[in-house]
């Protein structure tokens, strides 16, 4: 690993010793391995951008930041610490600018292969055992019911996010598992796969726990839906 790049790591880790529920230095740390693996077969990417800009993801991320008006204030103060190009400075916040789901449901996705590696790494971490996880935190943090028998999901993922989730199970379903289909890289699609099944099989035995039919049968729908690599476009 390069100097600034152990730099950045200890930047972001500090900055983040306060947050909690999901958004901490772990998931940075989780979001960033999961860059190094994509790179392993995206060659051609710069990989001190990719890094980069995975390591500082979330600096900015308005639902963590206080003053919302000052655009990538955090990002760029830590780069020109680390005496990064001002060239270098406006694509890796041009990266993280299509990092978030918001953005990608607004039709702004990346489009070069550093943007598309960025992107991945950090979906990779809502799928899957630790996606769940997180998604309950921050569901708790936010007052939300683990699970609402009489509130169904959306029927069919529209490509937005609702304005609120009934629970978290809801956000589970609704979201994290249309994930895999909105991935841009095979590396990443071949990473998510074993999460992906992992929240089937969790999901299965969650409505199989709470012993009612109508719920079970409508997970089951959703599963073949998901199967066919239904996506928000």
């Amino acid at each position: 690993m390069s100097i600034i790049l152990e730099k950045a790591l200890d930047f972001t880790k500090d900055y983040f010793k306060s947050f909690c529920c999901g958004h901490d230095f772990e998931h940075v740390l989780r979001v960033y391995k999961n860059a190094q693996d994509i790179l392993k077969n995206e060659c051609e990417a710069d990989s001190e951008i990719v890094l980069l800009a995975t390591i500082l993801h979330d600096v900015d991320d308005t639902k963590l930041v206080k003053n919302k008006n000052l655009e990538y204030q955090n990002t760029k103060k830590i780069l020109n610490e680390l005496d990064i190009s001002n060239n270098k400075i406006e694509k890796i916040t041009n990266i993280i600018a299509t990092v978030s789901m918001q953005e990608y449901l607004r039709g702004n996705r990346p489009s070069t292969l550093e943007a598309k590696i960025v992107f991945d790494a950090d979906k990779l971490d809502q799928i899957g055992a630790i996606a769940i996880a997180r998604s309950f935190a921050y569901g708790a943090r936010q007052n939300r019911k683990i699970f609402d028998l009489d509130r169904f999901p959306t029927p069919h993922y529209e490509g937005k996010y609702p304005n609120g989730y009934d629970s978290s199970i809801n956000y589970i379903i609704e979201v994290l598992m249309n994930i895999k289909s909105m991935l841009f890289t095979q590396t990443a699609k071949e990473m998510a796969q074993k999460r992906y099944e992992f929240m089937v099989q969790y999901l299965r035995e969650f409505f199989d726990e709470q012993g009612n039919q109508t719920w079970s049968d409508y997970f089951f729908s959703r599963t073949k839906y998901w199967s066919t690599g239904n996506s928000s476009d």
